[in-house]
């Protein structure tokens, strides 16, 4: 018959003592040596790990200098990185299993049980996946490990966790590169505006004003809009045709990556519609209009135009060309020099055979301002807007007619235009609009809200306004400022920075502990299988004997206390 009993490693029986009485006992000490070459490679490694946070470092701190980085700042870090990730684990495990193999010599830190030798022999404490199966066989077996297996895996999961937080926190980005540049970008000249004729002034402004279009569809990029705007505001106040902006810087075109400070004109205001008694009784009584006016002074015109149409207008305004003065003398409505407010008002009513009409009374307010602003290319925005009296009436137009306010002319020059130009009149208000509803395209009476009559009124102030700005244009003074390049880069994430500085710092203190209390002369350059057999041999006990062949998770005897003063 077959035999059918189970296999085992060893029979006491029938060889154990054949094999026990050939043996010659051992007398000879182990032969301790220093094995140094872990601790070396160690070393150099945290050299490397040094040098790559410098490499990392140095290129942060040039990220935002150079237009054109170099391969060691550009390329050379990634490279290093990369290797970082592939060795740092393997670095740690070596120098470890080298300490262990010195370690179990002394019972402070020689394992507690021969289960644990191999535990540590096998560097179950490498990886998670033998961390856990380790925790869960120790649990369940009730076994104790030493508190060199506790270091030694609390290191490896410091190891293993460094290269995933340093990639982190060290990554790629596109950087804007500030350079110093000088441009004579064609803007606002201060002197020019002295030099401007009125008469040149009210002869242009309403023209833009009749295409209908707003004044940052006409001039974009000569316009800037306030920093603090939204993004979103600021997108509207920039892609709208029929809105103009109640804030708005003009200068000129700097071009879209140049940051500069500049001259030029600042407008800040709104026209709104005024409800209420007020408008009652204007339109019941048009000689009450002259009592809520701040002047004497009330225009008044009358538009008719085909199909009817008949549209009464009465205005005023706070005064004329003389509060647009930029010295101190002059300017009595403002302290400041540089800022010349002004209000008026609008009243209108209109009617047409078509049926449509409407009434309505506007109350606008506009304060014009000069000085400098810094501009930024690349959102057209401004900020840090310093006042500056540039204008001054008493210098202006060499004696001819000097500039006036832009409240004042748009009021002024609408009020003023005869029956010749009615219809450009009606076109700039938008009485008449495009019918897209049939396949033949034609104009239609249209009936405008007193919003919309505002929004018109604004305009005509802010053209009135871009004006001034391009009569003063010029091309020749340079001025220094600054572009931006963009580039890709290393930069600085944080909180990964400070979390891999400080496992980096763990993983170098911890490593010098277990180095200090571990490290010492050895029989072997690490704990491997080989010197756990031997160990096992030299012990003499017969753990393994009469036992299954398969895991060691069975064996019972392999829970006993590791005595290493019997072997060493």
């Amino acid at each position: 018959m077959p035999n059918l009993e189970r296999p085992y490693l060893y029979r006491k029986a029938e060889s154990w003592e054949s094999v026990k009485d050939n043996q010659s006992p051992t007398t000879s000490p182990p032969r301790l040596k220093q094995h140094p070459w872990s601790l070396a490679v160690l070393m150099l490694w945290t050299g490397f790990v040094i040098s790559l946070l410098c490499l990392l470092e140095y290129a942060v701190s040039r990220a935002s200098l150079d237009t054109n980085p170099p391969w060691s700042l550009h390329v050379l870090p990634d490279l290093l990185l990369t290797v970082f990730a592939q060795l740092h684990m393997a670095v740690t495990s070596a120098h470890l299993i080298r300490v262990a193999a010195s370690a179990i010599r002394f019972e402070s830190t020689a394992p507690r049980t021969w289960r644990e030798l191999f535990w540590t022999a096998n560097k179950s404490w490498q990886d998670p996946i033998g961390m856990a199966f380790t925790a869960q066989e120790a649990f369940q077996k009730k076994i104790n490990v030493s508190k060199m297996f506790y270091l030694f895996a609390f290191i490896c999961g410091i190891a293993i966790a460094i290269p995933t937080i340093l990639t982190r926190a060290y990554q790629m980005e596109t950087v804007p590169v500030i350079t110093a540049i000088t441009l004579s970008p064609t803007t606002f000249e201060p002197d020019r505006i002295n030099l401007i004729d009125g008469n040149l002034q009210t002869g242009i402004g309403l023209g833009p004003w009749l295409t209908g279009l707003s004044v940052m569809n006409l001039y974009n990029s000569s316009m800037f809009l306030p920093e603090s705007q939204s993004g979103d505001s600021l997108i509207a106040a920039r892609t709208s045709t029929d809105v103009d902006p109640e804030d708005f810087f003009f200068a000129g075109d700097i071009g879209a990556a140049v940051n500069v400070s500049l001259p030029g004109l600042r407008l800040q205001g709104n026209c709104t519609p005024v409800h209420g008694d007020v408008e009652d009784q204007i339109q019941a009584n048009a000689s009450i209009f002259q009592t809520i006016c701040p002047s004497k002074q009330v225009w008044t015109n009358t538009i008719n135009a085909r199909s009817s149409f008949q549209m009464d207008m009465r205005a005023c305004g706070l005064t004329t060309f003389s509060e647009f003065d930029s010295s101190a003398v002059q300017n009595t409505i403002h302290p400041d020099a540089s800022v010349n407010p002004d209000f008026g008002f609008f009243s209108y009513n209109y009617t047409a055979d078509s049926g449509i009409n409407g009434n309505g009374l506007i109350e606008c307010h506009a304060t014009v301002s000069t000085g400098n602003a810094s501009l930024r290319g690349d959102k057209r925005t401004f900020s840090d807007f310093t006042l500056d009296p540039f204008f001054n009436v008493s210098e202006s137009a060499l004696g001819g007619e000097p500039l006036s306010h832009p409240l004042y002319v748009a009021l002024s020059s609408i009020m003023g235009l005869d029956s010749s130009n009615h219809g450009a009149l009606v076109q700039g208000f938008r009485f008449i609009a495009l019918d897209e509803s049939v396949q033949a395209l034609k104009y239609i009476w249209s009936s405008p809200s007193p919003d919309d009559i505002s929004k018109r009124l604004w305009s005509a102030i802010s053209q009135e306004t871009a004006t001034i700005a391009t009569l003063s244009w010029l091309d020749s003074t340079k001025y220094t400022g600054t572009t931006e390049t963009l580039v890709s880069a290393y930069v600085r994430i944080q909180p990964f920075a400070g979390i891999a500085y400080a496992l980096i710092g763990m993983w170098v203190v911890l490593l010098g502990v277990v180095t200090l209390i571990g490290y010492r002369r050895s029989v072997s350059a690490s704990l491997d299988g080989y010197l756990v057999a031997s160990l096992l041999a030299k012990d003499g006990r017969e753990l393994v004997v009469d036992q299954e062949y398969g895991s060691a998770d069975g064996n019972l005897l392999l829970r006993e206390r590791f005595e290493s003063k019997r072997m060493f």
